[in-house]
C-alpha cells in the first residue's frame, strides 16, 4: 500500500495483517464471504455489522485463534499458523467484549499478569499510575475486586494492562 507524507512524496507503508478472499461457514451458513482487507501499520479500522456477522472471527484469525473455511490471513506477509501465532500474540492485544479476567483486588490481578516468566522483565510499576490517571481511573481502583467493576472500568484495566505490556496492535471487541 502506498501513502503519502507530509511532503506529498509517496510512502510504502508496512502491512501488518491481510486478509485475502476470506470465507467463513458457520453451522452451514456462510457469514463472511470473499472479505479482503490489508491492515497498514497506523490504521484504525473500524468492523460494523450485525451480531453474528463474523466481525469477532475476523479478530481471532488475526491472532490464530480461528482458520477462515476459505482465503488466507497473514502477518507481516506471512501465513497465521501455529509457528507464527506465538509472536502475533507477543504484539497484539485483544479486549473482549465481556472483559472477565479474574477476581480479586485489581492490584494483585495486574501482579499476577506480570508473575509469569514472559513478562517479568517488563518494568510496570512506573507506568501504572501514569495509566491510571490517563484513562482516569483513581489509583483507589487498585483494591477493589475486579468483579465488582464497572464494564467499561474492566475494559479500560485490560487496556493498561496491554499498554503496560508494550503491546502495539489492539484488537478491541
Amino acid at each position: 500500500m502506498y501513502s503519502k507524507d507530509d511532503t506529498g512524496a509517496a510512502t510504502i507503508e508496512e502491512e501488518i495483517i491481510r486478509y485475502e478472499n476470506v470465507s467463513v461457514v458457520f453451522d452451514g451458513t456462510t457469514i463472511i464471504e470473499h472479505f479482503s482487507l490489508p491492515v497498514c501499520k497506523g490504521d484504525k479500522v473500524i468492523l460494523r455489522g450485525p451480531s453474528g456477522s463474523g466481525k469477532s472471527t475476523l479478530l481471532k484469525m488475526a491472532q490464530g485463534y480461528a482458520r477462515p473455511d476459505e482465503g488466507t490471513v497473514t502477518y507481516r506477509t506471512h501465513a497465521i499458523d501455529a509457528d507464527t501465532a506465538w509472536n502475533i500474540r507477543q504484539e497484539t492485544a485483544y479486549i473482549s467484549q465481556d472483559t472477565d479476567i479474574g477476581e480479586g483486588p485489581v492490584r494483585e490481578l495486574i501482579a499476577g499478569v506480570f508473575a509469569y516468566s514472559a513478562n517479568k522483565a517488563v518494568p510496570y510499576q512506573h507506568s501504572l499510575n501514569k495509566y491510571l490517571t490517563l484513562f482516569a481511573l483513581d489509583g483507589a481502583i487498585l483494591d477493589k475486586d475486579f468483579r465488582t467493576l464497572s464494564g467499561g472500568e474492566k475494559q479500560r484495566i485490560v487496556i493498561i494492562i496491554s499498554l503496560l505490556l508494550e503491546r502495539t496492535i489492539f484488537f478491541l471487541d
